[in-house]
């Protein structure tokens, strides 16, 4: 038994590190940030290109939280990163996706992060809406 505990504290700390690895940096101190992982019913290359269509506003998408708008900073090989200006101009936030196979499968598995570069505390509006329709969420 106590095997098993020692694995899941190291299995946990490894899930840990990978959860942070997909968040940009801030230079602010205090900031909000938002991060979450999403599995889609879809091919990582069908959901990657819907994300780059939506930082890109085609097809007519619109940031429906604030007008936001986003522009591509990098896409190489399973990372989309992106910046993100509300529609008042007062926030600016840095994205980062990465899109990897979920159990092997043609399931889609999403980590994205929303990290403030400017001080403030949380509010309503900070995790943008480039990815949405889950099929199922995890914590």
């Amino acid at each position: 038994m106590r095997h098993l505990a020692v694995l899941l504290c190291v299995a946990s700390a490894a899930a840990v590190e990978r959860w942070f690895d997909v968040c940009p940096e801030s230079d602010a101190v205090i900031h909000a940030w938002a991060r979450t992982t999403v599995r889609f019913d879809a091919p990582c290359k069908t959901v990657k290109n819907e994300v780059l269509a939506r930082i890109a506003g085609k097809n007519g998408w619109v940031d429906p939280h604030n007008a936001g708008t986003y522009e591509l900073t990098s896409s190489v090989g399973d990372v989309v990163a992106a910046d993100h200006v509300t529609g008042d101009g007062k926030y600016t936030d840095k994205l980062q996706f990465m899109f990897e196979n979920a159990d092997g499968g043609d399931d889609c598995e999403v980590s994205g992060c929303s990290v403030s570069q400017v001080a403030r505390g949380v509010r309503e509006d900070c995790a943008p809406a480039l990815v949405t329709r889950p099929r199922r969420s995890r914590p």
